[in-house]
């Protein structure tokens, strides 16, 4: 078997494992399906190919066209990885189910916030933001700037991202994809419901060959780090409704918690 050949069939069982493993595409019954005419007056039509969109500014099919003539352009160095985003492009609903390679020359201002057994948690700001949409009229993607805000929840322009190592991200271990195969999944889940991307992508410092996962930065930390004087009881309900909330997608989207 050719070296070629063996990539197509990598590339197929990526694939698969993304369809059954990963993606959720909501079918009539289910909690979070949406008509045609649903997303119709939602979303809009395209103005490329006038179908209709799946998610703000976002053609589905037309947009998986544009993703896939630049998988030439770049590359993780790794297989699984490289399919892993491309399939999440060409799968892509939305902005905020859309991954991406991120080169690790675009971080800066990156410090250790966390360590434990499982990984280490960096602060990191970045020259580039997320993705945002497609301009039609000038061919090229929008990506979000200062002062822009989330299209589903309000969310203003965050500054800093987290850069997550897995184990010995040297290595690739077997969980890196793992757990970034459950947080995306659980982004399909969640995001009618709550519209937060966790996962935005990934990365690897050249010098060390340690891939991390790029996440969203949430300022507060976690509730551990929340003096109590600094929460409201209006706080308290509301961090109580979407953990619950949350933990709903997780099951409904068949996933478990640690």
């Amino acid at each position: 078997m050719s070296s070629e050949d063996k990539n197509q069939d990598i590339e197929e069982v990526a694939r698969q494992d993304f369809i059954n493993n990963v993606l959720i595409d909501f079918k009539p019954g289910d909690e979070f399906y949406e008509t045609e005419s649903t997303r119709l007056k939602k979303y809009g039509q395209c103005l490329e190919c006038n179908k209709i969109r799946t998610g703000r500014k976002w053609c589905r099919s037309c947009n998986a066209e544009y993703f896939r003539q630049a998988f030439s352009t770049w590359t993780s160095g790794n297989l699984e990885i490289d399919y892993f985003i491309q399939n999440s492009q060409i799968y892509a609903t939305s902005s905020l189910t859309n991954l991406e390679w991120w080169p690790y020359d675009i971080f800066l201002d990156i410090e250790e916030i966390g360590r434990g057994g499982y990984g280490t948690v960096f602060r990191a700001k970045r020259k580039v933001q997320r993705i945002k949409g497609w301009d039609y009229l000038n061919n090229k993607l929008l990506r979000f700037e200062e002062k822009d805000f989330y299209e589903y929840n309000g969310f203003v322009y965050v500054e800093y991202v987290v850069l997550k190592t897995i184990g010995q991200s040297q290595i690739l271990p077997k969980d890196f994809l793992n757990e970034a195969k459950r947080l995306q999944r659980w982004a399909y889940q969640s995001i009618l419901t709550w519209g937060s991307p966790i996962l935005q992508g990934f990365t690897k410092n050249d010098d060390t060959g340690q891939y991390y996962h790029v996440l969203e930065y949430y300022d507060k930390g976690d509730i551990r780090n929340i003096q109590n004087d600094e929460i409201t009881w209006h706080d308290r309900i509301k961090i109580i409704y979407h953990v619950s909330k949350d933990m709903y997608n997780i099951h409904k989207a068949g996933l478990i918690h640690r």
